[in-house]
């Protein structure tokens, strides 16, 4: 087993018994069995490393499915890539609904936030819009998406993925389609 994945065994086994705040690097440390150096090596600190697990959880699957598949053409792209987002935050149901808790809330939305802004910064290279607008715009999208997930991992994640990706694509959708390049036919 990786360093990596030791100390993510051990801070998802941890965020399970103790509060966010009261986990220590020592008990992460102590956990995984490893030397405090070599959890600095891998991360800045627990914030770090909430950042990298979602990270490893949401976007690098995604990243995959968008190397994978032409996007370009396929209609169902859109509903394809948010069902993969959270179908990843599923996967560790029990891990993102302690994490999702009133102190790390907004530090959870800041940081997916930030990550689904880079995703469609990635998309929207392509359009031919003002760089200004396209900034807003990958941001505005990521914003919401961030909110809408963050508000259903407090509801216990009551839909299954591709629920709430059809929920939000059909929300959504209506304004990329209006401002797509031509050669994309997501319609």
């Amino acid at each position: 087993m990786s360093i990596f994945n030791a100390i993510e065994n051990s801070f998802r086994g941890l965020v399970q018994t103790v509060p966010f705040e009261k986990i220590t690097i020592s008990m992460i440390c102590q956990a995984a069995n490893v030397s405090r150096t070599a959890f600095y090596s891998s991360f800045a600190d627990k914030d770090d490393l909430v950042e990298k697990l979602l990270d490893h959880d949401v976007v690098e699957p995604v990243r995959e499915l968008r190397r994978l598949l032409p996007t370009k053409k396929i209609k169902s792209a859109p509903q394809l890539v948010t069902e993969q987002i959270y179908a990843g935050f599923l996967r560790h149901k029990d891990y993102y609904t302690r994490i999702n808790s009133i102190e790390q809330h907004r530090f959870i939305i800041q940081s997916l936030t930030t990550m689904l802004s880079a995703m469609n910064t990635e998309i929207l290279k392509e359009y031919d819009l003002p760089q200004l607008e396209k900034y807003y715009m990958g941001y505005f999208f990521a914003a919401a998406n961030a909110m809408l997930i963050s508000k259903w991992i407090d509801n216990g994640m009551d839909l299954d993925a591709s629920t709430l990706s059809s929920y939000y694509n059909k929300w959504t959708q209506r304004y990329w389609t209006q401002v797509q390049p031509s050669h994309i036919d997501w319609s």
